[in-house]
């Protein structure tokens, strides 16, 4: 996929993006760095040319498709800042690992829980929200690091890992809303133990 259709496709997943959520979703889900000056110009080129061909919109500091209705709020401007504050745990959306063909008719779609036929298209997806809530942050679950970490070490004790399975290539939206509502429906009883525990500040 080139950058410009990575941003399409990401902005027309969550409905409405700003700069600051362009670039996280574009690092979780296809591990591109946007603080590097090359990928920053390389998102600028592809946001300018998706907005001149009519494919996306701009609203105030916000990227929408030319579908989306124009009766949702255009206030909204993310800001690029990040903050060096607590980490609070979030749903990070599921990565996209690999697109191919499926080789045979053994997999079930995790979204739909039907078949994916020999020769469908289909997304080798990565569901780390809770293994990263756990560990204590994105840069320990990324780099295997426990600098800075608070409650690194936990993941065992808490049944958490990174999950990776197959979805239909056309069933991610329907994926990432189902595994958003299991990361809202865990995680809070999750931070209870660790609270009970002494493991979550």
């Amino acid at each position: 996929m080139t950058m410009k259709e990575m941003v399409v496709h990401l902005v027309e997943e969550i409905g409405k993006a700003g700069l600051a959520t362009i670039k996280k979703e574009l690092q979780i889900r296809y591990d591109i760095d946007c603080k590097s000056q090359r990928n920053k110009t390389r998102l600028k080129k592809a946001l300018e040319t998706a907005v001149s061909a009519k494919i996306l919109r701009k609203t105030g500091g916000s990227y929408l498709t030319q579908e989306s209705s124009s009766d949702e709020d255009e206030s909204e401007d993310e800001s690029e800042d990040e903050s060096d504050g607590k980490y609070e745990p979030v749903f990070r959306g599921l990565r996209v690992m690999k697109t191919e063909k499926a080789k045979s008719n053994r997999s079930t779609c995790k979204a739909c829980n039907s078949a994916i036929a020999k020769g469908a298209s289909r997304h080798r997806v990565s569901d780390d929200s809770l293994y990263v809530a756990v560990s204590g942050g994105e840069r320990n679950a990324y780099n295997g690091s426990h600098e800075g970490c608070y409650r690194g070490g936990y993941e065992e004790i808490y049944g958490t890992s990174r999950e990776t399975y197959f979805i239909h290539a056309d069933c991610l939206k329907l994926a990432n809303r189902l595994a958003e509502e299991h990361f809202n429906a865990e995680w809070p009883l999750i931070r209870e133990a660790m609270t009970y525990n002494g493991h979550f500040p």
